[in-house]
C-alpha cells in the first residue's frame, strides 16, 4: 500500500503531462485548419473570378502545400474537408475530424461556425496575413476580409503616407506592422524555411549579414527547394496537347492568384508555386519535349503571355500561348519568328527611321559578259 501511495504522484504527473500535450496538439492542428478554411474561402473568389463559378472540387483550388501553421498531409491526417453547397453567389465548407468529433462550417463570407471553441491564430500567419493586405493597399487594391481581418486595422504613416498596419487584438495588439514590398515575402519564406530546417532536426542559426541582404525572388527560389522536395515521377516526361492546354489553364489561374494575393503579376514560373501545387519548377524540369519560355508582362504589368513550345514529336514547332484573357492560340514556330522579326524591324523603323527595303536582283548586274 505504501508503494502504490509512493507511485501515484509519478503517475498523474506523467498523466497531467500527456494530456497536455495532446491538448497543445490539437489546438494547433484547429489552427492550422482554420488557416486553411480561410484561405479555401479567398480561393474559391479566385475561382469564380475567373470561371463565373464556385467548385465543388477543392482540388481544383490549388492550395499551397505549405501554409503559416503547417502543411496539407498534416491537415488531412485530422481533418477531411468538402463542399456541400453550392449555388451562383453562395457556397459552404465543411470539416470534420478524422478521429475527433470537431466539426467547423465556413461560408463565402467567411462567417465560420465550430463546435468548440476557435483557437486563437498563429503569430505567423497574422503577420502573413499583415502583409498580405499591405501589398494589396499599396497596390491600389482592397484586400479581401478574412476570418482574422479584424486583428489589423490599416492606416497611412503619418510621415510618409506609406500604409502600416496596426495590431488590435491579441497576439499582435500594439504591433506596427510596415509595407516592406518583397522584402516582406522573402521575410515569410525565410521564417518558413526555418522551422522546416528545425523539425528536420537542424540547428536554426541567427541570419547573417549576406542573409539579411537576399533579394526576396532568391528566399522565394531557397524556401521552395526546401520545402518541395523532387518528385520527378509524379509529373509527365512527355507531354500531349491536352496536358499544355491544362497547365497553361493552371498558370492562368495561379497568376490570377498572385495578382488577388500580392497585387501583381509573377514575373517567374517559380513564383507561382508560392501560390499554387501544381509545381511548376519540377515541371519544367521534367517535362522532355516541351520548352517553357520566361513569363512576359505588357509595359505596365496589367497582362501577361505563357508561352510553350513544343521541341519534339507532333508538337515539334509549334507553340501554345496564354493570356489573361484565357484564350489560347496554337501557332507555327516559323510564324512566330516571322513576328518578331517584323516587330523588331517596326521598332527600328520607328525609332530610328532606318529604312529596310528588301533584296531585289539587279538584272543588270546580273548578265555575265560572254568571253572573247
Amino acid at each position: 500500500m505504501l508503494c502504490v501511495l509512493w507511485a501515484l504522484p509519478f503517475v498523474a504527473s506523467k498523466s497531467d503531462m500527456q494530456a497536455s500535450q495532446e491538448w497543445r496538439a490539437r489546438q494547433e492542428s484547429r489552427q492550422l485548419l482554420v488557416e486553411a478554411l480561410d484561405r479555401l474561402v479567398r480561393y474559391q473568389h479566385y475561382f469564380h473570378d475567373i470561371h463565373g463559378r464556385f467548385t465543388r472540387d477543392i482540388a481544383r483550388l490549388s492550395l499551397p502545400n505549405r501554409l503559416a501553421s503547417g502543411d496539407l498531409e498534416q491537415l488531412r491526417r485530422n481533418f477531411e474537408i468538402s463542399v456541400i453547397e453550392v449555388q451562383p453567389k453562395r457556397f459552404l465548407l465543411l470539416a470534420t475530424g478524422v478521429s475527433s468529433a470537431d466539426r467547423v462550417t465556413v461560408d463565402e463570407s467567411h462567417r465560420l461556425n465550430a463546435n468548440f471553441v476557435v483557437p486563437p491564430p498563429t503569430r505567423a500567419y497574422l503577420l502573413e496575413e499583415a502583409d498580405r493586405m499591405l501589398n494589396l493597399k499599396a497596390q491600389g487594391m482592397p484586400p479581401q476580409d478574412g476570418i482574422y481581418s479584424s486583428y489589423w486595422q490599416l492606416e497611412k504613416a503619418p510621415e510618409d503616407q506609406s500604409w502600416v498596419a496596426m495590431g488590435v487584438r491579441q497576439p499582435v495588439v500594439g504591433e506596427r506592422r510596415d509595407f516592406q514590398g518583397e522584402r516582406a515575402l522573402a521575410s515569410i519564406f525565410a521564417a518558413v524555411s526555418e522551422r522546416v530546417k528545425m523539425k528536420m532536426g537542424g540547428v536554426a542559426t541567427a541570419p547573417q549579414e549576406s542573409e539579411k541582404a537576399q533579394t526576396a525572388e532568391e528566399a522565394e527560389a531557397q524556401a521552395l527547394a526546401e520545402l518541395e522536395a523532387p518528385k520527378a515521377n509524379m509529373f509527365k516526361e512527355v507531354l500531349a496537347a491536352s496536358d499544355v492546354q491544362e497547365w497553361l489553364e493552371r498558370a492562368r489561374l495561379a497568376q490570377h492568384v498572385h495578382m488577388r494575393e500580392l497585387g501583381r503579376y509573377a514575373r517567374k514560373w517559380e513564383n507561382l508555386d508560392v501560390v499554387s501545387d501544381y509545381h511548376f519548377a519540377e515541371r519544367m524540369k521534367v517535362a522532355k519535349n516541351i520548352r517553357v519560355h520566361p513569363i512576359a508582362l505588357n509595359a505596365d504589368a496589367t497582362d501577361f503571355q505563357l508561352t510553350l513550345e513544343g521541341t519534339s514529336g507532333d508538337m515539334m514547332g509549334e507553340q501554345y500561348l496564354m493570356d489573361r484573357s484565357g484564350s489560347m492560340r496554337q501557332v507555327r514556330y516559323t510564324e512566330a519568328l516571322i513576328h518578331q522579326l517584323q516587330e523588331g524591324t517596326n521598332i527600328l523603323e520607328n525609332t530610328f527611321h532606318f529604312q529596310i527595303n528588301p533584296i531585289v536582283e539587279d538584272s543588270a548586274r546580273s548578265v555575265v559578259p560572254k568571253q572573247p
